[in-house]
């Protein structure tokens, strides 16, 4: 049973909000879950919009709905995108430490100064 746009469009949002959620709470899993829910709704959203009329009000509620839902999860991966370079600057910054870290200790020798046998 195909079920309607607008049916299909409410699922979509839900499943936008649930994929906010869980981007907010860093729960990757969530995201797959939530992002292949949205795969499926937006597949059988496509099917669905096939048995309406194009000029009818039905379809342009729907895309009007549609391009919202569009703006939204565009929105969505510009903050994923944000976070992910995000993370590379902070993932560069310890590495450029921690070369430093090793390039200074295979230079500098301990102190003899203080040691009792020399």
């Amino acid at each position: 049973m195909i079920r309607s746009p607008a049916e299909l469009l409410l699922a979509l949002e839900q499943e936008c909000l649930a994929a906010d959620v869980s981007i907010k709470k860093l729960d990757w899993a969530g995201c797959e879950r939530s992002w292949r829910a949205q795969r499926k709704l937006t597949h059988e959203l496509e099917i669905s919009m096939r048995s309406v009329e194009p000029g009818s009000d039905e379809a342009k509620i729907a895309r009007a709905r549609i391009d919202r839902l569009r703006r939204y999860r565009d929105g969505q991966l510009k903050k994923l995108q944000a976070f992910n370079a995000n993370v590379a600057k902070r993932l560069l910054t310890i590495g450029k430490y921690r070369n430093f870290a090793k390039s200074r200790g295979a230079i500098e020798r301990p102190s003899t100064f203080l040691d009792i046998n020399s």
